[in-house]
């Protein structure tokens, strides 16, 4: 089964295994997408409320709005949807379980502990970006991050 907290895992107990070789660039990509997201649902608002044009109909001013606003909220959802199974490392725990770390919709990481027993090799989502699932939750790791071929074969990564 599938524990998931926002506290790391001890690092001093357990053993990195996994280290994602874009997490710096996927990290930036997110923060970005959180401003964009936070901009486009305060500015058209405002925009409206306080720079009132007389030449522009009410109507034109919530066309205007809206579609700010749904271009912000849809490309930072879609980002999410893709990036979401992501993992930022993954280390074997002291008890022979792993611990994979992802963030969430907020870039804040959240750690899923599980046993190797519980991975799927042969992900059902339809997401993009999946190597592996454990109880149905997906998870994406790059051969090029693990420090030996047979962890690299234990999540089923490929190069």
């Amino acid at each position: 089964s599938t524990e998931a907290s926002t506290e790391p895992a001890p690092a001093a107990a357990a053993a990195r295994v996994y280290e994602g070789p874009l997490n710096d660039a996927v990290k930036r990509v997110r923060i970005v997408s959180l401003t964009t997201l936070t901009t486009s649902l305060l500015l058209p608002p405002m925009a409206l409320a306080f720079k009132s044009s007389a030449t522009v109909s009410l109507l034109g001013k919530v066309a205007v709005g809206g579609t700010a606003m749904f271009a912000g909220v849809g490309s930072t959802a879609a980002l999410h949807y893709c990036t979401l199974p992501f993992v930022f490392e993954i280390d074997r725990l002291p008890d022979g379980r792993f611990a994979a770390t992802r963030m969430d919709v907020l870039a804040r990481r959240t750690t899923h502990e599980f046993d190797a027993s519980d991975i799927v090799r042969a992900p059902s989502s339809i997401r993009p970006f999946v190597t592996f699932e454990v109880d149905g939750m997906p998870f994406f790791v790059t051969k090029h991050g693990f420090s030996s071929d047979a962890d690299a074969a234990t999540f089923g990564a490929q190069p």
